[in-house]
Formats: structure tokens, sequence, C-alpha cells
């Protein structure tokens, strides 16, 4: 019987997450579940598969290049992680999202699986739980801030 309770146990974790978001929301649970829908769509999903198919164009297009003081150092670390990684697997939970009008914070679990071009090489993993502070823009949300911001670099310390 034990094992059977299991299960149970997870999907009402998992179903909770989102009432979790929304009771720490200044707006209505309505508007803080299309938030989140909203911070997914245009940020994290298109962010997933850039990484995964190396497209730093699309990677940088959910960043706010004027708002992101890194915005050319984060380009130069892309293009130095995909010179030395082959495959990238990359992972996001979204676990928290408040807004106040065009700004909002959001935080994500995300991790990440690289596999190096040399065989002699070094597979990476990484797992963080990463700090946005998004801005919304004319063409949605955009990352205007990230902690660690050292994320995507071939040299991450992991703090």
């Amino acid at each position: 019987m034990d094992w059977m309770r299991k299960p149970l146990i997870c999907i009402t974790l998992l179903m909770s997450l989102p009432a979790v978001a929304a009771a720490q929301q200044k707006n209505p649970p309505d508007a803080a579940a299309s938030l989140g829908d909203q911070v997914i769509q245009q940020v994290l999903q298109p962010l997933q598969t850039g990484m995964q198919t190396q497209n730093i164009q699309q990677i940088l297009s959910v960043f706010d290049k004027k708002e992101l003081d890194s915005y050319s150092e984060l380009e130069r670390q892309l293009r130095a992680f995909f010179q030395q990684y082959d495959e990238i697997n990359f992972r996001y939970q979204l676990l928290q999202v408040t807004a106040d009008d065009d700004r909002a914070s959001a935080t994500a679990e995300m991790q990440m699986d690289a596999l190096p071009y040399g065989v002699t090489q070094t597979p990476v993993r990484r797992s963080v739980q990463m700090r946005l502070r998004l801005k919304q823009g004319t063409k949605g949300w955009k990352i205007a801030a990230f902690t660690p911001s050292d994320f995507f670099a071939v040299d991450f310390n992991g703090r």
C-alpha cells in the first residue's frame, strides 16, 4: 500500500507548484499563471532550444541587449562554450515568478549536460537555481539580468 501513495504525493507536489507561485504573486492567480506561461514561452523555451541547437542568435534574443550589462560578454561566453562542446542537453523548471508592472523576477532550476568534441575532454554537468530579472518590452519578456552570470562560461565555477 505504501508504494501506491508515492505517485500520489509526486502528483500533488507537481500540481501544487503553480499554486505556490501564484500565491507569491502580487497579481491575481490567473494573471500569475499567465505570467509563468509567458516566461516559459518567451524566455525559457527559446533559451532551451537555442542551447540544444547551439543557435547563439536565438539564445541572445531572450536577453535585453540594452539592459543586460554583460551582453557582449555573454555572447563571447556562448561562442567559446559552443567551440568546446558538441552535444548539449539543457533543462529547466520554473519555480517562482513575481511581477510589478513591466518588471518581473523569476527563479528557475537549470541543468545542463555538455559533451565535448574531444574524446579526451571531460563532459560537464551544471545545475543551478538561476535568478532572472526580466523586463517586458514590445516583443515580450526579456532577461535583463541573471545570476550566476558565469553559467554559460567554459570555466563555470558553480557558485
